[in-house]
């Protein structure tokens, strides 16, 4: 397997982590932890292809990893980091860079602004598309932290407020 620090770019950067790339490390390291078959990881596969998911998101839909297991291995992949617990690390005055259709629409939670640079949770690896949407709508660079997906929808209703139900569909 190609170390994720290699490749087209850090894996910091957009150019490391597209959906195929970030799909293709998931399913070898999937298949080496021994966490599904080859048959189930190629059924997931055909279904990835067939629906325009990525593969994390079925694996996630579909039960087959825990949460937690995912969001550690798309860590590895990327080379983003994980943070358990996004509640703690928010800061409140970064919350409004983000507008609240943006947050729920990507399901990302700001956290922090370190260095000029803001710090946003999200329980996806992003596409350099998404995430040139995303820099342009905050108006600056950012950096992921990965998180379970209910964190972030639970923080996203808490600070951005009631009747952000509409939004989350």
């Amino acid at each position: 397997m190609a170390d994720a620090n290699h490749g087209a770019g850090t894996p910091d950067t957009p150019g490391a982590r597209t959906r195929e790339k970030v799909s293709e490390k998931l399913g070898v390291l999937i298949l080496e932890r021994g966490l599904l078959s080859k048959d189930d990881l190629e059924e997931v596969e055909h279904r990835v292809q067939w629906l325009n998911e990525p593969l994390d998101r079925l694996i996630l839909q579909e039960s087959l990893l825990e949460e937690s297991v995912l969001i550690g291995l798309l860590s590895e992949v990327s080379g983003i980091p994980v943070t358990t617990s996004i509640h703690t690390e928010i800061d409140p005055t970064v919350v409004d860079r983000v507008p609240a259709r943006v947050a729920t629409h990507y399901n990302v939670m700001p956290l922090r602004e370190e260095d000029g640079v803001l710090v946003l949770a999200a329980d996806r690896v992003f596409d350099p598309k998404e995430e040139d949407q995303i820099r342009i709508v905050v108006g600056t660079h950012v950096r992921w932290k990965l998180c379970r997906p209910l964190e972030v929808v639970e923080c996203v209703k808490h600070y951005y407020g009631v009747g952000i139900d509409t939004f989350l569909g």
